[in-house]
């Protein structure tokens, strides 16, 4: 497969499928008076984080025991101590003269305006043609062509960190012309540990293609994907944290108090996101407004991944460090259906050809499949691999087809379609140490991104392993022509469907009703009676048996970065299994 090779760690990505991008993307153009007004502000904020620390330092020194400054200096010789006193003081003196001409002990008093007339013109030009410094004027016709996403083109966004410096990668990728490159990035301000692809887009009436990343810090960006350059996201959920002073206790956060570790957007219900913490709760967002609608604290321990329902709106699967799995609906948060695996979570994702069916990858290198009918008791577990599962994907129009990826140097292909899983092959990896994501691609049914701790960005066709052909070219005529068309025939009137007034944080719903709801939404109209009837416990009946789990948050800090890489072009090399 293709593979773009940098030393570097890729925590996330997404795919975006073709038709969705802008066709020439739109370039930020900073004038004099903007790029000045950006460099106050910039200069502001660090002013007021000098300031936070400076009252800090302040803080400990009048601390600090008052003993420690009365404690008797060590005896020595009169005649001795004299001398090195005297010499001390003549040095001192020798140096306080060669200094003076800095005027060092006035250097932080100068509040005159900052002159920012030299940044000014190392802004970049939208065009060559308006750069007076380009001899040749015109632009190179490959660097415009590249630039153009065609409709025939899928965008690939990966959150990097490189150095401790941390931005999003898009990159373009054309399964006709055997084209993989990066278009362009942008500078986070922390570590990305998750992101997720979305159409809402808050400042318009039509479909954007935005991304939201969750980053070490408790806020979430999100990021206009079709903006180059852009020098801020076009929304921030959560309140930023400032420091809390000694003897004054915190207030109420509108958002998580530590890092955002999983994202989920709502495809049947466009304005509501879902993220997940190491506070220990799970957040669900109105992104119209920016607003947390509700909290919900069913786990102990770090939440690590949560996933929507890809057939009904409020049903949503979490995964966290305290070893368990959880199904609920948001507008009943308290009835909860547990399921235990006896280790951490790593990920989470639905079957999208049985939404009634989840696998969890787990730390002890197992999978487990659980069914949101059945509470507590899981269908089957695999013994995956011998290191922690850090990665895994479903085929969108293969059913059961599952990739799973670890640290021990491999990708494994699995038949999980029946009632007993099956091994198929494996893929070496050999120079990656680590997945930490993968990723099909929309449109296709064996097409999978793979990227991790080094060995770059593999984009992979598993049709060249006879095994796949073999066990799933047969099942493709039964997959649907596109599971963005799926989802998008189940959100209809006839489907129940999140109303935003449900998620009111003092609304108490009748959770029997509300459970109902939620297996019906599940099992889908299309099941007979008959098929309702085999398939499991009644969902009302079963909830009444679940358990809630609560527990409370903390702070975290954040980084910085500023970096800038040029774009890549490969030809894709698709290599055998």
């Amino acid at each position: 497969g293709v593979r773009v090779q940098m030393s570097s760690v890729v925590a996330c990505s997404a795919w975006v499928r073709r038709g969705v991008a802008r066709e020439h993307p739109e370039k930020v153009e900073l004038t004099p008076e903007d790029l000045k007004g950006l460099i106050q502000d910039t200069s502001a904020r660090l002013k007021d984080l000098d300031d936070a620390s400076d009252a800090e330092e302040m803080e400990d020194a009048d601390e600090a025991p008052a003993a420690a400054a009365e404690e008797p200096a060590e005896s020595a010789p009169a005649d001795k101590k004299g001398k090195g006193k005297k010499e001390k003081g003549k040095k001192s003196t020798a140096e306080d003269d060669d200094l003076a001409k800095y005027n060092l002990d006035t250097y932080d008093d100068d509040e005159e305006d900052l002159d920012v007339g030299g940044l000014g013109n190392l802004a970049v030009y939208a065009s060559n043609r308006d750069d007076p410094y380009m001899q040749n004027a015109e632009d190179d016709d490959e660097d415009v062509e590249d630039f153009t996403v065609q409709h025939s083109d899928n965008l690939f966004i990966v959150g990097r960190t490189e150095d401790s410096l941390s931005h999003i990668e898009v990159h373009v990728y054309n399964e006709q012309a055997e084209d993989f490159f990066q278009h362009h990035d942008i500078l986070l301000s922390s570590f990305p540990l998750c992101l997720e692809w979305l159409d809402y887009d808050p400042g318009s009436e039509t479909a954007g293609n935005l991304v939201a990343v969750g980053l070490m810090t408790p806020q979430i960006e999100i990021w206009d994907v079709d903006v180059i350059d852009a020098v801020e996201p076009v929304a921030l959920l959560g309140e930023k944290l400032k420091k809390k002073k000694k003897g004054k206790a915190q207030g109420p956060v509108a958002g998580h108090t530590r890092e955002v570790m999983g994202l989920s957007w709502n495809a049947l219900q466009r304005n509501v996101l879902a993220s997940s913490s190491a506070d220990t709760t799970v957040r669900i967002w109105d992104l119209a407004t920016g607003a947390s609608l509700r909290t919900l604290e069913h786990h102990h321990d770090k939440v690590q991944t949560v996933r929507w329902n890809p057939a009904s709106a409020p049903v949503l699967l979490t995964g966290a460090f305290d070893n368990s799995v959880c199904v609920l609906d948001s507008r009943a948060p308290s009835a909860v259906a547990t399921f235990k695996t006896g280790s951490a979570i790593e990920q989470c994702l639905w079957d999208p050809h049985s939404p009634n069916r989840f696998f969890a990858s787990c730390e002890n290198g197992h999978v487990y499949c659980g069914d949101s009918r059945s509470p507590g008791k899981m269908a089957f577990n695999i013994s995956a691999h011998n290191t922690p599962v850090s990665a895994m994907a479903m085929s969108p129009h293969a059913p059961g087809l599952l990739v799973t990826g670890a640290s021990d140097q491999t990708l494994r292909l699995w038949d999980v379609n029946g009632p007993e899983p099956a091994f198929l092959t494996a893929y070496p990896v050999a120079d990656m140490i680590a997945v930490y994501t993968l990723n099909f691609v929309p449109e296709l049914p064996y097409t999978v991104a793979a990227a991790g701790h080094r060995g770059g960005i593999r984009v992979i066709d598993l049709a060249e392993a006879s095994a796949v052909q073999r066990v799933f070219n047969s099942r493709l005529n039964n997959a649907p022509p596109s599971i963005h068309k799926e989802l998008n025939s189940l959100a209809g009137p006839e489907r129940d469907e999140l109303d935003l007034d449900d998620l009111d944080e003092d609304d108490d719903l009748d959770e029997e009703d509300v459970v109902e709801d939620m297996a019906a939404d599940v099992d889908g109209e299309e099941e007979a009676d008959e098929e309702e009837a085999e398939g499991g416990e009644d969902m009302a009946a079963t909830m009444e048996r679940m358990n809630i789990e609560k527990s409370s948050s903390a702070a975290a800090d954040a980084g910085k970065k500023d970096k800038k890489k040029k774009k890549k072009k490969t030809k894709v090399k698709v290599k055998k299994l």
